[in-house]
């Protein structure tokens, strides 16, 4: 199992430098994450986090949490 040490507090540039390569999977799972690849959005990171991103997205930060690393699980196990 995956070390997923994020929680609802954690500023979304936090789990972005840790996992970089969520920027070209989110937008996939929701095209209102795209804006994550702009640099309007890279200063968002830095002041939002999971909390604010889970009011955008609709749904709640367990269930964003989870989502993510789920996606971090998968990447994990198709490049090992």
């Amino acid at each position: 199992m995956t070390d997923f040490p994020f929680d609802e507090h954690t500023p979304l540039i936090q789990i972005w430098e840790a996992y970089p390569w969520l920027s070209e999977v989110l937008p996939k799972m929701d095209k209102r994450f795209a804006v994550m690849n702009t640099a309007m959005g890279k200063i968002l990171m830095k002041k939002n986090s999971v909390t604010d991103l889970s009011k955008v997205a609709g749904f709640s930060p367990e269930k964003l949490l989870n989502r993510l690393k789920r996606e971090v699980e998968q990447h994990e196990a198709q490049n090992n």
